[in-house]
């Protein structure tokens, strides 16, 4: 898995074929939050995920 080009590491996201695997590293590890996804963690996601829309 690589990390987001423009990200620090909280989003790993890997492609085989037609195939995306995407995980989100320790960041949601955090019971005190009840392991809320943190802005930093929600807007990697969503940038991993939008490609999916413009990539066929």
């Amino acid at each position: 898995m690589s990390a987001a080009p423009d990200a620090s590491g909280v989003v790993l996201h890997e492609r085989r074929g037609s195939v995306t695997t995407i995980a989100i590293t320790n960041a949601i590890n955090r019971p005190a939050q009840k392991n809320a996804v943190d802005h930093e963690g929600a807007v990697q996601l969503a940038a991993v995920v939008g490609r999916g829309h413009t990539d066929p």
